[in-house]
């Protein structure tokens, strides 16, 4: 994801929103479960990287292991993620559907 984008979604992320990952390989942190491009998670808190100042979010579905520096819950780097709302699910949906082979 370019820098841009990064920047840009940050302040469109709040609590109880969706989000969708849209990270091309697995989000992997090391000791919280990978997520995939395409997996959609409900925002349960959101908080700033105590070392490097990056946006982290945890999930509602995904309750991550405890850092043994801070005594605080892991999360994801958001901007592995965007904002969703239920229209924008949708049309995710239809651009994404497999086209057959020879289709036009």
């Amino acid at each position: 994801m370019g820098w841009c984008i990064k920047r840009i979604v940050m302040a469109e992320f709040k609590i109880g929103g969706k989000v969708i990952c849209v990270k091309d390989h697995p989000v992997v942190t090391s000791g919280v479960p990978p997520v995939f491009k395409g997996q959609m998670f409900t925002v349960r808190s959101m908080f700033n990287n105590l070392y490097y100042g990056n946006l982290l979010l945890r999930f509602t579905e995904i309750v991550g292991p405890i850092n043994h520096c801070t005594g605080r819950e892991m999360g994801y780097e958001a901007f592995c993620f965007l904002p969703l709302d239920d229209f924008k699910e949708v049309t995710f949906k239809e651009i994404t559907k497999e086209v057959p082979v020879g289709a036009q």
